[in-house]
């Protein structure tokens, strides 16, 4: 059974969801993995509409919750024209400027790591001797 104990936060509609009485193998189906079993219960749940208000603005990006994939959630958050990673109002394409900031800093700084653990472009290549 799923626990919802773990959302932190009080969430009455919980007590009504049916996915608290089912198998929750079945709403976290490994990759590859169908997940029509849990969307069909998600069907007939009377609090579809809460459960994915829910994962929507705390941004889960794992199993199945108000009948929708993490990939579909996904496609919500980016049409509601929120910051994919916080929730906030979107600037950009995809990000809200304090987001886009950390981003393109975590960006950079990957980059940089990668650059300084490759050997330098000539290394490795023969000299050509001078004439």
């Amino acid at each position: 059974m799923i626990s919802f104990q773990d959302l932190g936060e009080a969430t009455p509609w919980t007590v009504d969801a049916l996915c608290a009485q089912t198998n929750p193998d079945q709403f976290f189906p490994d990759k590859g993995e169908s997940s029509v079993d849990a969307k069909t219960v998600c069907a007939s749940c009377p609090v579809i509409a809460e459960c994915l208000a829910y994962a929507v603005k705390h941004r889960i990006h794992h199993g199945v919750w108000g009948g929708t994939s993490p990939n579909q959630r996904q496609r919500i958050i980016t049409a509601e024209g929120l910051c994919v990673r916080c929730g906030g109002p979107r600037t950009g394409r995809r990000y809200c400027g304090d987001c886009a900031v950390i981003v393109r800093r975590e960006t950079k700084r990957t980059y940089e790591q990668r650059k300084a653990n490759q050997p330098p472009p000539s290394a490795g290549l023969p000299r050509k001797e001078a004439a």
